[in-house]
Parts: C-alpha cells; sequence; structure tokens
C-alpha cells in the first residue's frame, strides 16, 4: 500500500512546536515518552478528577487560544474564511466534533463551487 499513516493531537502538536521540533522524529520521542510516563505512573492518573485532566488539556492549547485574537484580521481580508470558521465552530459547539467539521468542509466545499460558477 502506498499511504502515509499520520496520527495528530492537537494538544500535543502544540507542544511540540513550543519546544522547537520540526521533523517527524520528534513525534516518535514524544510517543515514547508518553507510553513510558503511562505505563509507569498511569496508575497515579486514575484518581485524578476529570476538572484536573481537562486544566492540562486547555494549559497545552494556549497558543491555539491566542490565534483567535487573529479573527478580526481574517474579517478584514477575507470575510469568507471567516464564515467557514464560524460555521465550522458553531456547528463543532452545539453538535459534534465530527459533524462540525463535515459542517465546515461542506460549506467551504459550497463557497468554492459558487465562486467558481
Amino acid at each position: 500500500f502506498q499511504c502515509y499513516t499520520s496520527f495528530a493531537s492537537v494538544s500535543l502538536t502544540s507542544i511540540q512546536v513550543d519546544a522547537g521540533g520540526k521533523t517527524q522524529l520528534v513525534s516518535i520521542f514524544s510517543s515514547s515518552v508518553v507510553l513510558i510516563v503511562l505505563l509507569a505512573a498511569g496508575s497515579l492518573f486514575y484518581s485524578l478528577p476529570k476538572a484536573v485532566l481537562a486544566a492540562v488539556v486547555i494549559v497545552a492549547l494556549h497558543n491555539l487560544y491566542i490565534q483567535l485574537l487573529e479573527l478580526p484580521k481574517l474579517w478584514r481580508i477575507c470575510r469568507f474564511d471567516f464564515a467557514v470558521f464560524l460555521v465550522t465552530i458553531v456547528c463543532s459547539s452545539l453538535l459534534d466534533l465530527d459533524v462540525g467539521l463535515l459542517c465546515g468542509v461542506g460549506f467551504n466545499l459550497m463557497g468554492v463551487i459558487y465562486r467558481s460558477q
């Protein structure tokens, strides 16, 4: 098979970019560290409340929240891209993540078809 298998975690990717990682080797190293930590100290995480685990994810996604400050700039540059972002985030928040992404892709595809006519 000629394909490239990939695994993506937005929070992990954000941390890797902050650490200065530039190649795929960073992903192999970080996944090895995560595996070792889970095997060695996984039982310690069992008693943590879900709020603490959610706080860890929110801190890891800090840079993604900073990108929200660029929304006014996106509005000035291309209102259609802003609308795609808005449709995707609203559908993902109200419905489900998969459905929200599908709505965003569908909305973008309809816009591309409309603009090419």
